[in-house]
């Protein structure tokens, strides 16, 4: 670890990320609600992301800004294809790329937090420290040497020994890590020395999240309005299961037409879900909206899915969107991600599902159709928790007591 370019009492801090509001999902969330956190605890702090390329709800201009007195830079991204490995290689190294030309934005800053995947991202981090002649904070979000197996339908030889070989190396040089899952300590542990800082920062909620919201804008279209409403947000991306879904909706059709699907958001499985909605009466899928609409959305639903694709990468996750939904008192039903689901289970919060199949989505459902005490029961459990262990301001307090200590 370089210690030796650590200033003393750091103020002014730059966090470093790829994704940031206006930019919806649960990577632009983490990291600007944790800015806000740490601007309430007396920190300077200053974002340099991407210009708003992906799962965008509004129009957004190209120029630096402040949101709420955090300054905001901006840099330009490639805007290529998602779908494949090579899109989304050459759309993160532009990020690199062009995040490092701009670092004589930055005058003032004692430490960078940087938050990855994407890796590329990390390296830059690595670089800008250089650069700025700082030490950096590696936040992980998920290993990369393993997602890139489970994203990934091409297979380039080495490409996993050499980004594994370059985790190694962003964990041992950060002065800290920072992590979103528990089970990532073990892992990091096993890179750098036991004396290396480490704090888990599991996803959850601001502590403002629900008063924060005006519900009297987004109204619901009209095929939903009165309906049993089961919703899905965020990012349609690979992580998820979509394939029971149209057994599943035409089983509904026919039994029961007071329960409505709403999919909210954008990504590479979009078309995959019009097309499911084109075929399907009880499917509604709209675009990508705000954060404040996507509040009205939860307040409005009965429950909220979250089927997580079947694989063993998934076992220690625990979604962002269901922290959120539980703070609206709403239960939740999660497959393949077992940590959560243990979560869920033994705290009476929602349905923990070991598979993917329609028929086992649909027994769930109807559970929860047909039993409303139990429905809201489990959402009042949801509620107390969250609320008492599951706050930005619990979940960073150790992390920002140890900022200030350096």
């Amino acid at each position: 670890m370089k210690r030796d370019i650590l200033k003393k009492n750091i103020k002014n801090i730059l966090i470093l990320t790829q994704y940031f509001p206006p930019e919806t999902g649960a990577a632009a969330s983490r990291m600007s609600d944790f800015a806000m956190e740490l601007k309430k605890n007396g920190f300077n702090i200053e974002v340099l992301t991407e210009k708003p390329s992906y799962c965008l709800p509004t129009k957004i201009m190209d120029k630096d800004k402040y949101i709420e007195d955090i300054k905001i830079v901006r840099t330009k991204v490639w805007k290529t294809s998602r779908e494949n490995i090579f899109g989304r290689f050459f759309y993160y190294m532009s990020f690199m790329f062009s995040s490092i030309f701009n670092y004589n934005k930055f005058k003032n800053v004692d430490i960078i937090w940087v938050t990855s995947p994407p890796i590329t991202v990390g390296i830059a981090g690595y670089i800008l420290s250089k650069l700025l002649k700082i030490p950096f904070i590696l936040d992980v979000r998920d290993l990369w040497g393993e997602s890139i197996n489970v994203f990934s339908n091409v297979k380039i030889p080495g490409a996993v020994f050499c980004i594994k070989r370059i985790e190694k190396s962003l964990f041992i040089n950060s002065i800290a890590l920072t992590g979103a899952v528990p089970a990532f300590k073990d892992t990091f542990l096993s890179i750098v020395n036991k004396d290396h800082p480490i704090f888990t920062l599991i996803n959850g909620v601001p502590r403002n999240f629900i008063n924060s919201n005006k519900t009297n804008d987004f109204p619901l279209p009209n095929k939903l309005q009165n309906k049993f409403i089961c919703l899905f947000f965020g990012n349609f991306g690979l992580a998820y299961d979509y394939y029971f879904l149209p057994e599943m909706l035409k089983y509904f059709e026919k039994t029961n037409k007071h329960i409505q699907f709403l999919f909210v958001g954008d990504g590479v499985k979009k078309a995959e879900l019009i097309k499911y909605s084109d075929q399907a009466s009880n499917l509604t899928v709209l675009p990508s909206v705000s954060r404040e609409q996507i509040k009205y959305y939860m307040q409005k639903s009965d429950l909220c899915m979250i089927p997580i694709l079947t694989n063993p990468f998934f076992r220690d996750t625990f979604p962002a969107k269901m922290f959120e939904f539980f703070a609206y008192k709403k239960p939740v039903i999660l497959s393949s991600t077992e940590k959560a689901g243990e979560m869920v289970t033994k705290n009476n919060m929602g349905i923990y599902l070991d598979n993917n199949r329609s028929d086992t989505w649909i027994k769930a459902i109807e559970k929860l159709v047909s039993n409303p005490e139990l429905k809201e029961k489990m959402g009042v459990n949801a509620y107390e928790l969250v609320f008492t262990q599951y706050t930005k301001d619990i979940i960073i307090k150790d992390f920002v007591k140890y900022l200030k200590s350096l």
